[in-house]
């Protein structure tokens, strides 16, 4: 997946806004991923 900056405005610092995205896709799938933990956990101990 990637995001198109070629056009964007030159006061924006594209190699930063990648970074902080790429940061933030990384926790959102981090995230998903505990969760998904989480809930296999209380299945296996709670029933």
């Amino acid at each position: 997946m990637g995001v198109d900056f070629s056009k964007g405005h030159r006061a924006m610092d594209a190699r930063q806004h990648q970074e902080t995205y790429s940061d933030f896709i990384k926790l959102v799938i981090a995230s998903c991923v505990l969760v998904v933990v989480i809930l296999a956990g209380m299945a296996t101990f709670l029933t």
